[in-house]
């Protein structure tokens, strides 16, 4: 059986990649997107995500089994495209560059025609509708005959029907949230896989985002957090961003007309981390 998987390095991506290696005997085609992202030091993050995936590739291929590991470079253009968050809701998000991917990814189905595609999708991830079967670019990543996995769920080998009718409205009002309960948070993945592995990917960023010039992006706090908060569990952690963000079991609580997206959780890395938010910023 061939599964198609994407991969960047990160701790979804890490996760998924590792399971599915040491848990089955499916032939692994794994692939890296570029580019993934735009904005502001998006060639650094490039960069530095083609060496996190090249040390992570690398160590599973030692520890674990053999794998077939490319980059895929898509032309798909970057544009703006604002949808509600979720059915109903009043703010919208950007998924420009979801919709970037998501048509890279068709392309890679073509190339590869494997019998599966893990898709990298973790409990964050629920917050928001776009993943689900509600997303009108669903048929980018639907293939007669290639079976659609959740790469963190709990229960290796979950699959995705997302053959649903008209916009998949009813599907989510009936499916998601309970689809949400099912998959692992980040910081409960990042405690499941060996701790060299784990390694390899804790230091995301670092050289990119650094706190001399303001704001850390929503990785490098998650992993500050990670690092400086070890009186609590991975799931611990997971369960307190999820019901702050109101997504996995907390995500039936949002108010549709004021939730923002994952409700800003960059705001809880800082308050776990102790900072507090004064006239003049955050600080401790």
């Amino acid at each position: 059986m061939k599964i198609l998987m994407l991969f960047t390095g990160g701790i979804n991506s890490t996760y998924s990649l590792w399971r599915w290696l040491n848990e089955t005997d499916h032939h692994i085609e794994a692939r890296y997107i570029t580019p993934s992202s735009n904005g502001p030091k998006a060639a650094e993050r490039l960069e530095q995500e083609l060496l996190d995936c090249n040390r992570v590739v690398s160590w599973l291929k030692q520890n674990v089994r053999d794998f077939n590991f490319d980059v895929f470079e898509t032309d798909v253009e970057f544009s703006d495209e604002f949808v509600p968050l979720r059915l109903g809701f009043k703010n919208t998000m950007n998924v420009g560059v979801i919709q970037a991917l998501i048509e890279g990814i068709g392309t890679l189905l073509d190339q590869v025609q494997p019998d599966g595609f893990v898709y990298g999708m973790s409990q964050e991830n629920t917050a928001v509708d776009f993943h689900s079967a509600r997303s009108e670019n669903k048929h980018h990543i639907v293939r007669e005959g290639v079976a659609l996995y959740f790469g963190t769920a709990r229960k290796l080998g979950v699959s995705w029907d997302p053959s649903t009718p008209a916009d998949g409205d009813e599907w989510i009002k009936t499916h998601w949230s309970r689809i949400a309960e099912g998959l692992l948070g980040r910081f409960e993945q990042f405690e499941a896989i060996p701790t060299e592995l784990a390694a390899l990917i804790s230091n995301k960023h670092k050289e990119v985002c650094r706190p001399e010039d303001g704001m850390l992006c929503r990785s490098c706090l998650y992993e500050r957090v990670r690092e400086e908060r070890t009186d609590l569990t991975g799931k611990e952690l997971d369960d307190i961003f999820a019901e702050y963000g109101s997504w996995g079991l907390w995500r039936d609580n949002a108010d549709p007309a004021t939730y923002v997206y994952r409700n800003y959780d960059q705001l809880k890395c800082l308050e776990l981390l102790g900072y507090t938010n004064t006239d003049q910023g955050w600080s401790k």
